[in-house]
């Protein structure tokens, strides 16, 4: 999976389902501006870096996080799931586990990595038995 992200593309506009470009482009979107393309750039980076904070402030924004930050949060959920996985896992613990990966690959947003991470799990399910 980590391997096979390299290959995904670089940019929002290379990605079927693209979020925001960058935060600055976030935060203009949650203070009203456009998403992609814009990016609030008439602004200045003092006033984009306060309507940011007034954005974090007031609650959720209405842009998801992006590829990379969405690849991090993933592999962080999935390396502490393994770590924490019992040493004689029940056959509960290992249909929950199995359920986890396999919800993740049918589910993943970004789709370049959802075809990836069903590849790998495909050529090499993850081992259960602990």
């Amino acid at each position: 999976f980590g391997a096979a992200m390299a290959s995904t593309p670089e940019s929002p506009s290379d990605c079927e389902r693209p979020s925001c470009a960058s935060i600055k482009s976030m935060f203009a979107k949650s203070m009203g501006g456009g998403g992609l393309g814009d990016g609030g750039a008439a602004r200045s980076s003092s006033s984009a870096a306060a309507a940011g904070l007034e954005a974090v402030a007031s609650g959720p924004v209405d842009c998801p996080v992006g590829r990379e930050e969405l690849g991090r949060g993933t592999w962080a959920l999935l390396h502490t799931a393994a770590a924490w996985f019992p040493e004689q896992p029940t056959d509960q613990d290992k249909a929950h586990a199995h359920s986890l990966i396999s919800s993740l690959a049918a589910l993943y947003p970004c789709t370049h990595c959802a075809e990836d991470f069903r590849a790998t799990v495909r050529d090499s399910p993850p081992t259960l038995s602990s």
